[in-house]
């Protein structure tokens, strides 16, 4: 980010002020405020399926309509909350290492050794931990659910049906040119 930096012995450093902000801002919204709103949600969540199983009252015996939505709703509720748990542990060190790195910015008894782990862990929370909730909701689905499992498995061979048909139509092509 461009704003509120400057230039101190060939480093490019963050102001003071804009780093403790951002670093507080960071903590409470990626460590306290996503969390706490994806778990109430998820209770929420919990709540309605409940209530929705109180409602549903079966007209056929042979059928059980009430078997299939009980399996479809553990499934449901198996993705929600690891989906949850994967969130909370690859966010919850991001804003804790920011907020460390405002807090000790400015401290004089810092050695070259402490500042390469300091570095090191910045990165790993930065572009591991943190970029890894863009496909953490594919593992987890993947992992906790049969039915996204089989749609995937579908899925995945039907396009590799038609990689197949596609591949052999331009093998055709080029034969014939």
């Amino acid at each position: 980010m461009p704003f509120y930096r400057y230039i101190h012995n060939n480093v490019c450093e963050t102001a003071n002020t804009y780093q403790y902000i951002f670093s507080i801002y960071l903590f409470i919204v990626s460590g306290i405020l996503s969390p706490m709103l994806m778990i109430i949600f998820s209770l929420l969540t919990l709540s309605n399926l409940n209530r929705l199983h109180r409602r549903v009252q079966p007209t056929n015996n042979n059928l059980n309509p009430s078997f299939c939505l009980l399996r479809r709703d553990i499934q449901l509720i198996r993705m929600l909350l690891g989906h949850v748990a994967v969130y909370m542990i690859t966010t919850f060190l991001y804003p804790i290492n920011m907020l460390y790195l405002a807090i000790t910015f400015n401290s004089a008894d810092k050695s070259s050794e402490r500042k390469t782990i300091e570095s090191f862990i910045t990165f790993q929370t930065n572009h591991f931990l943190f970029y890894f909730n863009n496909i953490a909701p594919f593992f987890t689905y993947y992992l906790t659910s049969s039915t996204f499992r089989k749609e995937f498995k579908t899925m995945f061979c039907k396009w590799q049906q038609n990689q197949q048909r596609n591949l052999t139509s331009n093998q055709r092509i080029m034969i014939t040119d």
